[in-house]
């Protein structure tokens, strides 16, 4: 009888927890008092509501009309690939101007329950992207608190900050489009002949063929599959089917501008890869040019599992680029 009474109260303190649980927004700083409570009205209610659609499987649509055209449908999409619920009672947060002229609020603490199971921390921080009406134009997933700030700085010294937020943005962007699987974001970023490179440290031999040609890369120390953006995206999408989540975080941002073309960029990031069939980790290079700023265009994406010999990894410098 006691076993039992202390099994009914475990199943009254465990699901209910979540059961009805409600969270708020509080602007401490940014913009003008009408901006804050719109900001803190409208992020309030979606969270809310995300949180109503994993306890219940309520439907969002009742919060779309916070978004602008197209915005709700990917925020729709992250909710329901990650299954994230809010579970601290306050946020507090500030409302930051961008350079473009939007508004952002980031590092909002978020459970995604989707990998709690599988041994992964189970949080991640949103930032929501917002037009001067409070409208959200975006919600992704942040880099770390700390190197986001370092990057920003390193934007004010050198006086390119608003590429550097491009930058941040499109990694952000990037990052989410593989935790909610859009395998459509991701074929869009890549240029049509993308060099596309899957790393292993060996020792090559002498018939390899001459994958490096478009590099400066030392072929005595790495071998590189090159695949052709038609084949790494028949390999992402079924790697999208065939895993229940996937969760990549990137950590240690560096960022190059090349020395001879100030609209292409160099990215180096670590990345950790988890998914419900695999996980690894590993260091990735993106190579992207913004001569359509609004649209950076990604040319090389390499990836490669350890550090070469000198404890350097795959980097703009490596690459030749011809006009």
């Amino acid at each position: 009888m006691i076993r039992r009474l202390l099994l009914a109260l475990l199943i009254c303190f465990s699901a209910p927890m979540l059961a009805n649980f409600s969270t708020s927004v509080v602007i401490q700083e940014g913009g003008d008092s009408l901006m804050r409570s719109k900001t803190e009205k409208n992020l309030t209610d979606v969270l809310n509501a995300c949180n109503r659609m994993q306890e219940s499987q309520a439907v969002l649509d009742d919060i779309r009309n916070l978004f602008v055209p197209g915005a709700f449908e990917a925020f729709q999409q992250l909710a329901t690939e990650t299954k994230m619920f809010a579970n601290e009672p306050e946020y507090s947060a500030h409302l930051i101007t961008t350079t473009a002229g939007d508004f952002e609020v980031r590092n909002i603490k978020v459970r995604v329950s989707a990998v709690e199971r599988q041994g992964v921390p189970p949080y991640q921080y949103l930032v929501f992207t917002l037009n001067g009406e409070g409208e959200i134009k975006e919600t992704k997933f942040t880099i770390e608190k700390q190197r986001y700030q370092e990057i920003v700085e390193q934007g004010k010294a050198l006086n390119d900050l608003a590429y550097r937020e491009k930058i941040l943005h499109f990694v952000e962007l990037y990052r989410t489009a593989y935790n909610k699987k859009d395998s459509t974001f991701i074929e869009r970023t890549l240029s049509d002949d993308a060099l596309i490179i899957v790393g292993n440290v060996v020792q090559v031999k002498d018939e390899n063929p001459e994958y490096l040609n478009r590099s400066y890369l030392d072929d005595e120390q790495i071998q590189f599959l090159l695949l052709e953006k038609k084949q790494y995206m028949r390999r992402l999408k079924r790697a999208f089917r065939n895993n229940e989540f996937v969760q990549i975080n990137f950590d240690h941002i560096k960022i190059n501008q090349h020395p001879r073309f100030d609209q292409v960029y160099g990215v180096q990031l670590k990345q950790r890869w988890n998914s419900s069939t695999y996980s690894d980790e590993g260091f990735l290079f993106l190579m992207m040019d913004f001569v359509q700023p609004e649209e950076p265009i990604v040319h090389v994406r390499a990836w490669q599992p350890e550090r070469f010999e000198d404890g350097s990894t795959v980097s703009i410098f490596d690459f030749d680029i011809i006009e």
